[in-house]
């Protein structure tokens, strides 16, 4: 209910809001029915998100999370173009957690100006990924011994460089947690003083030179690393043979004996099979390896990893083998590309021989597609992956919300990727199916039914007797109520106008025979279709 009520206020900001002009100040406050009334914490958390995630978040509506409206503990501020004077309002509240992510108008130093001396002396974890730290082309982080008691420090895709490591480490003597990741640091040498505090290190796709005197350094400091918990050095795919000293010593029991979580996709420093599998025994607290993005030149190791995650069901292992690895690759990378699309080469490659129902992993297939719509090389793989994860009798088993956001997504990919053919015919194999889309259409048929009853005021919201799998079974209209129960907008509803336009929009531009081909079935299948809609 929280959650629903956050996201029709972030919608509707205008209705619950109103704006006081001040000259050339703009001011927005809230429209509580008592003056005394407040938000608190969570929900006024939540908000701010929202807003910043629909774009709507600028200065003036900054006043609306001032101390007199609205109680704030761990603020997200993720991609906003508020400047310093709008953020001063966080003066007004001893914040112990703070996110401030991609914000153009800022620095850091700026960002730990608009902060009070309460939360100064009190803030516990900073996220400033993707924040400037430059001031005068010099990356400047002198402000973070304000913060004293910060433990967990995120300053990933930053400028962070080898002498702002040493100046952190200096000032921030509780410093348990460090996300360096995708930073222009290549020696960890500093961070030596904290070798009986530090308990997580995150340490992605860093600016290394991987010469093996480089990774042997790096490895080295990590060993002495005693207290770590998580461990991450994944990296992009090596394709130098380095098998670097120290390994073994990695491997062993007698290394980070409380190791809980370590990512080593990408194999930078040159594991081999056996050293994976001495990892896994001799760490026994383990539960999440990443082991993903592997030399492909080293198949008989991508299975023996494949084998490994079976012997060991209890830990989270993302690996290029097997249904399991390569779904919580999907589910736990949403943010790293690479690791993505080799997921989806993988998984195209497994599921082209056989038919594969797995409802949750197409359902992650797409949501990866959803967040990277924007990528070709990516949706050109999802599309690929969307059509062998729906060929068939598969697509008559799949739950029908599933099939319809398969659909959609496919339509999305045809509209934003016109230039790239093999991409169209990817999405018309998936919609060149009278199942796909008669159980698309029928979706549409139904609430079309619905919204034509006169039994209810609100046809957005309907009683179905049934379960939702059951739409498929019947041609009738679903029995409605005015009772609660059921949002048949929770669809993303099929649209034949939509389909049949993009169909002809793709006829047009290419002259292709196989294309065409399944552009007249795809008209055909929505033809006999189209007259039980309407």
């Amino acid at each position: 209910m929280e959650d629903t009520c956050v996201r029709w206020i972030a919608k509707n900001l205008t209705l619950v809001t109103s704006r006081n002009s001040c000259g050339a100040d703009s001011k927005c406050f809230w429209m509580f029915p008592n003056s005394s009334y407040r938000i608190s914490a969570r929900p006024a958390q939540k908000i701010l998100q929202k807003l910043c995630k629909y774009g709507i978040i600028k200065d003036e509506y900054m006043t609306l999370f001032s101390s007199r409206y609205v109680d704030l503990i761990s603020p997200v501020l993720k991609e906003a173009p508020v400047t310093p004077t709008a953020l001063r309002v966080l003066r007004e509240f001893e914040l112990y957690n703070l996110t401030a992510t991609n914000l153009k108008e800022m620095n850091l130093n700026s960002l730990i100006g608009c902060l009070g001396e309460d939360t100064a002396e009190n803030l516990v974890s900073l996220n400033v990924s993707g924040l400037s730290i430059v001031e005068n082309k010099i990356p400047v982080v002198v402000s973070l011994g304000r913060l004293r008691k910060l433990q967990i420090l995120n300053v990933s895709k930053t400028k962070f460089t080898n002498e702002c490591l040493q100046t952190a480490v200096n000032c921030l003597p509780n410093l348990r947690f460090l996300n360096i990741s995708r930073t222009s640091i290549d020696c960890i040498n500093a961070l030596l003083p904290l070798h009986r505090s530090l308990t997580g290190l995150i340490m992605h796709r860093l600016h290394l030179k991987t010469t093996k005197g480089m990774l042997e350094s790096i490895l080295s400091v990590i060993l002495q690393l005693h207290e770590l918990r998580v461990l991450d050095v994944s990296s992009e795919s090596q394709k130098s043979e380095v098998h670097v000293s120290g390994v073994e010593i990695l491997c062993s029991g007698q290394a980070l004996p409380h190791l809980t979580h370590i990512d080593l996709c990408g194999n930078l420093f040159g594991l081999t099979l056996a050293d994976v599998a001495n990892l896994i025994q001799n760490h026994p607290q383990l539960e999440f390896a990443g082991l993903a993005a592997w030399p492909q030149r080293h198949r008989h190791e991508l299975e023996g990893i494949y084998q490994l995650s079976l012997k060991y069901p209890h830990i989270t292992m993302l690996a290029d083998r097997g249904q399991k690895p390569l779904l919580a690759i999907l589910l736990r990378n949403k943010d790293r590309r690479q690791y993505l699309q080799t997921a989806f080469h993988n998984i195209f490659e497994e599921t082209s021989s056989r038919e594969w129902l797995d409802p949750e992993l197409l359902a992650a297939v797409l949501r990866v597609m959803r967040l990277h719509m924007s990528h070709s090389d990516m949706i050109l793989a999802g599309t690929a992956v969307v059509y062998n994860l729906t060929r068939g009798e598969q697509s008559a088993q799949l739950p029908l919300d599933l099939l319809n956001r398969a659909v959609n997504i496919t339509l999305t990919a045809i509209e934003q990727h016109q230039k790239l053919l093999q991409l169209l015919k990817n999405c018309f194999l998936t919609l060149c199916s009278d199942t796909v889309l008669h159980r698309a259409v029928s979706v549409q048929r139904i609430v079309f039914c619905c919204n034509s009853s006169p039994c209810s005021n609100r046809p957005s919201v309907y009683h179905w007797k049934g379960k939702i799998g059951d739409l498929k079974k019947t041609d009738n209209a679903p029995t409605v109520s005015p009772l609660f129960s059921f949002h048949l907008w929770s669809f993303q509803q099929f649209s034949c106008k939509r389909c049949c336009e993009l169909v002809f929009q793709s006829l047009i531009k290419y002259d292709d025979v196989h294309m065409k081909r399944m552009g007249v079935a795809i008209i055909s299948i929505l033809a006999a279709e189209v007259s039980m809609v309407f």
